[in-house]
């Protein structure tokens, strides 16, 4: 005759863990209480992840061309005072013809990386004599950041309770968060265009 094993005999007694325990009650619990803070508070903590992001992701080079054109304008107008470069090979290439940079114009012998977008290379150029690269990226940084913030404020008078969502949704799950951290002006023109979304909604509700 055998005696049926019971579980708590096979286990030594011990009964199995509840799922669900404390420690995850307290976790939602701190989750839910993070998430009930005010805009303002989410606004903060999400610069401070775009900035960390930015910190670590920092490698110090560059990716596309559209970044070497905008850094060798900066450089030019850093290094020189003035918009246009030299022919650096006149005896080589008189013409101009293979100067070593892509998208650049030529206007009388003078070279220019960036000239279709003056305004973004002034302003990256500011950017450079403070912080360098770090500088421009982090034009990008907030560019993203004002765009969510924006949109996080359209959300509120348009379906209030969503700000929050659309705060992070439009920093980390759109592709604003890549270009978050390259020298281009794309997230710069989202903040622009948000702002002027935003300012035709406030105009018509109030």
């Amino acid at each position: 005759v055998f005696e049926p094993i019971s579980f708590d005999a096979a286990s030594g007694g011990e009964e199995p863990p509840p799922t669900d325990s404390p420690h995850r009650h307290s976790t939602l619990k701190r989750l839910k209480w993070l998430w009930a803070r005010s805009l303002a508070m989410h606004c903060m903590l999400l610069a401070v992840v775009l900035g960390i992001v930015l910190l670590v992701t920092n490698t110090g080079q560059l990716v596309s061309a559209d970044e070497g054109a905008l850094l060798s304008q900066v450089k030019i107008l850093s290094d020189t005072g003035e918009w246009g470069a030299v022919n650096p090979s006149p005896t080589i290439d008189p013409e101009g013809t293979w100067f070593p940079l892509d998208l650049t114009e030529q206007v009388d012998g003078r070279f220019f990386p960036f000239a279709k977008r003056p305004v973004y290379a002034a302003v990256s150029f500011l950017a450079y004599e403070v912080g360098g690269l770090r500088g421009v990226l982090s034009l990008s940084t907030i560019g993203t950041w004002c765009a969510a913030v924006l949109g996080a404020l359209i959300a509120r008078r348009l379906r209030p309770g969503t700000e929050r969502a659309v705060l992070w949704f439009v920093a980390l799950g759109t592709p604003l968060f890549f270009d978050s951290f390259w020298a281009i002006g794309h997230s710069l023109s989202a903040a622009f265009a948000t702002l002027a979304i935003y300012g035709l909604v406030r105009a018509k509700q109030d």
